[in-house]
């Protein structure tokens, strides 16, 4: 009885060894495994009492082997389980829509130890034109914490914004279809992605696996570090889905313990999302919010406005887009304040500037040329950046930092979109017309990309 006992244990631990793969829930695989087991006999029939351990763990092993093999051959022949999350960055260029939801913590720094206002959030999107986000603002003085709710949605003809808190509303038209397309991208391919996995330079590392709502999942950590805190990130990535299915990110805190700072745990890929969903028609009492001037040429496919723009103690830094050329290329489109005169008066422009790769650290400086100089501070230049050296980066993008006689530095990071050559080809020259003056010549997406295989070239032959 105790020998039965102690074999029974015996199989059930190489059982659960060896199937516990199996037993993840690919469509198929059971009666795939099954059908085969039929054909082969199972192993062996004989009653249970007349064979000895031993064939039992042949018998057993024979069929562990086919079972494994049947499991490679269906992974193989199956795409949804070949993913990694190294591959998502260039995944999500594909999807069509994609939905994200989850909360922020907010604590009041009078009462740290009170439990924290938990404020859901949610981001859309359905391409080629279409996106919605919900926004947090919280503030905090003498009082308690402050919390601002709004939103702002784009519907492919016009964007609405709204303030929840305030009861006000602001509703405007798109500058073309082109901008409504540029925008939908920039929200998909920098937010939605910085959202999943956070910004460029975070390192993550697979720590295991762990089942959430019935799948096996990879589990993940990063950590990003800035000049506030450290911020630990853990992402719970299903490899059968190709994306992450919930997303938790801590913030330690002085004394060492984490508090959670942000839960993501819904992320729906290439779902329905209706058109009403892009749809804003504010309440009755909400009152139209404040309007800025507008100085976008209505004849301009893409407004010359900054993107972004920093300024310290004097010195300016603006970004426009930037364009993607290639797996470590892109066209930058900058300005920033004068930079300090040389000995005999002349100005360069590059003085001061780093432009860094933003992923890897290791990887200091990237390649530059100039396309356009304009040699203005209020004039856009054009500069092909590439990230040479190494492997091609997961996102194409780099950081800015322009430093000041005081010590004092201004940076912009700078997010190189992806668009099918069809179409880049018409957004640089409406680049071009929104950021160029009218007598200098737009390059063409083929002369562009030999300016980024020149410095390719000549970073290799050093």
């Amino acid at each position: 009885m105790t020998n039965d006992h102690h074999e029974n244990r015996q199989l059930d631990e190489i059982l659960d060894h060896s199937y516990r793969l199996l037993r993840e829930e690919v469509p198929g695989q059971r009666d795939a495994v099954v059908n085969e087991f039929v054909k082969l006999g199972a192993c062996d029939r004989r009653p249970n009492r007349t064979r000895p351990l031993r064939a039992v763990l042949l018998a057993l092993t024979a069929c562990f082997l086919l079972a494994a093999t049947l499991r490679l051959l269906i992974v193989a022949s199956s795409p949804s389980v070949a993913y990694g999350l190294e591959s998502l960055p260039r995944r999500l260029l594909d999807v069509q829509t994609i939905r994200v939801r989850g909360a922020r913590f907010v604590y009041d720094m009078r009462q740290p130890d009170a439990a924290p206002i938990k404020v859901p959030f949610e981001y859309l999107l359905r391409r080629p034109n279409k996106f919605s986000i919900t926004w947090t603002g919280t503030s905090q003085g003498r009082g308690p914490v402050e919390i601002q709710r709004g939103s702002r949605i784009c519907d492919g003809r016009s964007v609405s914004v709204t303030n929840d808190t305030k009861k006000q509303f602001s509703t405007g038209p798109i500058l073309s279809a082109l901008s409504a397309r540029v925008e939908t991208e920039a929200f998909a391919q920098m937010f939605i992605l910085t959202a999943m996995l956070g910004p460029p330079e975070t390192p993550f590392r697979k720590i295991g696996e762990e089942k959430l709502n019935g799948q096996w999942c990879e589990l993940y950590e990063g950590q990003v570090e800035d000049s506030a805190r450290i911020t630990i990130e853990k992402l719970w990535f299903d490899p059968t889905r190709g994306h992450p299915v919930r997303i938790v990110r801590d913030e330690v805190q002085d004394d060492g313990t984490a508090r959670r700072k942000e839960e993501i745990d819904e992320i729906a890929v290439n779902v329905p999302l209706a058109d009403e969903l892009f749809q804003l028609t504010p309440p009755e009492d909400y009152q139209p919010m404040p309007r800025t001037a507008e100085t976008a040429d209505r004849k301009l496919a893409l407004s010359p406005e900054p993107r972004a723009s920093s300024s310290a103690m004097g010195t300016k830094l603006e970004a426009w887009y930037s364009w993607q050329l290639n797996d470590r290329a892109a066209l930058v489109v900058w300005r920033r304040s004068p930079p300090p005169a040389a000995a005999d008066d002349t100005l360069d422009w590059l003085s001061n500037l780093d432009i860094k790769p933003a992923e890897p650290k290791d990887r200091q400086s990237a390649r530059h040329a100039w396309t356009h100089q304009s040699g203005k501070s209020d004039e856009w230049n054009w500069s092909v950046v590439v990230a040479a050296g190494g492997a091609p980066p997961q996102r194409v993008a780099f950081i800015l930092e322009l430093h000041d006689t005081r010590g004092n530095t201004t940076s912009q990071y700078v997010h190189a979109l992806h668009f099918p050559d069809s179409e880049l080809e018409d957004i640089l020259v409406e680049s071009g017309r929104s950021t160029l003056p009218s007598d200098v010549a737009v390059p063409s997406l083929a002369e562009l990309r030999a300016r980024a295989d020149q410095l390719v070239r000549f970073d290799d032959e050093k």
